[in-house]
């Protein structure tokens, strides 16, 4: 089994921005994750940026309902890259998954891992 970590933002920002920030945010709940017990090894974590809202970006209130980090457990290691396609279908293919324990290797990793 792994967890996969989306983290998502709002669009206030330049794009790259928010991918990094939203790549921050899953990092962070993989952090957490990891400190409450959960083996580094199945926690995989990236960022959406801001291209799949849940609310109206307009007001604060679907601002603070976008800023979000999906969590999903997906148990067979050949459906990961299945999931990213159909949940994310215009950057699905585009998505890096990172491996957590790894971060500075982890653009390698994770090719290897959605590979198998």
């Amino acid at each position: 089994m792994r967890l996969v970590l989306t983290g998502h933002t709002d669009d206030h920002m330049p794009i790259q921005d928010a991918i990094r920030l939203s790549e921050q945010r899953a990092l962070t709940i993989a952090q957490l994750f990891k400190q409450n017990g959960v083996r580094e090894n199945i926690l995989l974590y990236q960022g959406a940026g801001a291209a799949y809202p849940i609310a109206d970006n307009s007001n604060a209130e679907g601002r603070k309902l976008g800023n979000r980090v999906e969590v999903v457990a997906i148990y067979h290691q050949n459906d990961i890259q299945g999931y990213l396609n159909q949940r994310y279908p215009d950057i699905g293919t585009h998505l890096i998954t990172h491996p957590f324990k790894v971060p500075r290797t982890r653009l390698r990793q994770a090719q290897r891992l959605l590979s198998r």
